[in-house]
């Protein structure tokens, strides 16, 4: 009876080991790409917002100078840009949270670990927030402004 138990707690912790280490390779890999698509969301709608300025400085030149006519045929409209700067977060929020019950799952353990995993994710998606604007625009400085 004592051998069998011994190889039921022995085999339970294999499991619980290998569990671990598949685990721990896919915390890193959903964290990484985490990141990666924050960075290119953000970066992609900075980009869409920088030339869309540029864009309606050229239109707005354009119309004091073009007749009537060609105003009509060729009219712009730039509130569909500024409307994927309000959806970026709430976008990048319901990431954070799907990654963080995610990397929880595969975790296993103790329930409360969403909370750190919600952290993290929360903690990298802010940064990315803060720095990427800041590396397109500079990026993107020779572009002149009409």
């Amino acid at each position: 009876m004592g051998e069998r138990s011994s190889v039921l707690a022995m085999t339970l912790d294999f499991l619980r080991a290998k569990r671990g280490q598949v685990s721990s390779s896919f915390t890193f890999l959903a964290i990484g790409m985490h990141v990666a698509l924050v960075a290119l969301l953000v970066f992609v709608v900075q980009v869409i917002l920088l030339f869309s300025r540029v864009v309606e400085g050229v239109y707005t030149e354009a119309v004091a100078e073009a007749q009537t006519m060609a105003v009509e045929v060729f009219s712009f409209s730039f509130d569909s840009v500024r409307l994927l700067e309000i959806l970026i977060l709430p976008c990048i929020l319901v990431m954070s949270v799907t990654n963080a019950f995610a990397i929880k799952t595969a975790d296993g353990g103790s329930r409360y670990k969403i909370f750190v995993y919600l952290g993290v994710t929360l903690s990298l998606s802010g940064a990315g927030l803060v720095i990427v604007p800041m590396l397109a625009s500079r990026i993107f400085s020779t572009i002149p402004s009409m």
